[in-house]
């Protein structure tokens, strides 16, 4: 069978004129005059076919639904493609082999990382198309298979590409959030991802002073036998005054505290907080813990 005999079989199946169809295979448009098991085609793979449609086109830009569109032009991948950069949830409607097609599928990430629940298994299994989606949306990664959802050298890679997409965390495997190195790492990276370490790790002292001093608001998310450990707290509030804020009670009402978080730190009296510490410094409610 030719390019040619394929083309009017598609035209005859979606009831369209043969001559305003393209047919690509890997990306390369085919000739008529190929013989498809001369250029490697063999029964059951698949070849994404185009509909040349210039006005179908300007009703999806214009806001028509594919699911109100004839059934080939889920298969176009032009209208797809329109319809998708127009609105993410087109994607639903689109074919199996479309879904499969990383610029359409980049373009709803883009809009927002939910769609990417839309995309082919064989996407969702695809390491660097996974980590370029996380990069632009963290909750793509909910999405991703299982076995990049414990790929600690992947999430860290997403991390130090876009910090903000440190979320990734929340969808990773126990085997990542449960690992000491690799939670190292990631605090290190930005110390507010401590919220994702294991219940184990925001117990352990080494895994939450890397955090503190990447972000010093991130002992909020230690145990609380660590904002409560003297010599820890100690050392934390001495280096950001404004960590003695989310410290175990007692530590925050201790006099030896109150006055290190307020003079070891330069933005002292022109921190609202520790000014406000500062003003109470006095006050009978200061104890000294034992």
């Amino acid at each position: 069978m030719t390019v040619s005999d394929l083309r009017l079989e598609v035209g005859s199946a979606f009831n369209y004129d043969a001559g305003l169809i393209d047919l690509t295979y890997n990306g390369s448009k085919l000739d008529d005059m190929c013989s498809l098991p001369n250029i490697g085609i063999q029964q059951g793979e698949e070849i994404v076919v185009g509909f040349c449609n210039t006005r179908l086109l300007e009703q999806v830009r214009a806001g028509t639904s594919l699911e109100n569109c004839p059934k080939w032009a889920t298969h176009d991948r032009n209208v797809v493609l329109v319809a998708v950069k127009r609105n993410a949830a087109e994607l639903q409607f689109a074919s199996s082999s479309l879904q499969d097609d990383r610029e359409i599928v980049l373009e709803a990430v883009k809009q927002h990382g939910w769609f990417f629940n839309l995309a082919s298994d064989q996407l969702k299994s695809d390491r660097n198309f996974v980590k370029e989606c996380a990069a632009l949306h963290f909750l793509a990664f909910k999405f991703a298979s299982l076995s990049l959802r414990g790929d600690a050298s992947l999430i860290l890679d997403v991390i130090r590409l876009s910090p903000t997409s440190g979320h990734i965390l929340a969808f990773a495997t126990p085997a990542v959030t449960s690992s000491r190195e690799t939670m190292l790492l990631v605090v290190r990276e930005s110390g507010a991802l401590l919220k994702y370490a294991s219940p184990e790790l925001r117990c352990d002292l080494g895994i939450c002073d890397a955090a503190i001093k990447q972000t010093w608001f991130s002992i909020l998310f230690a145990a609380p036998e660590v904002r409560s450990n003297k010599c820890f707290v100690l050392d934390a509030v001495s280096v950001h005054g404004e960590a003695l804020r989310y410290a175990d009670p007692l530590l925050r009402r201790d006099r030896r505290f109150v006055k290190t978080a307020i003079y070891r730190n330069s933005s002292g009296p022109g921190n609202l907080y520790l000014t406000e510490l500062h003003d109470q410094l006095d006050l009978a409610s200061c104890c000294l813990v034992c």
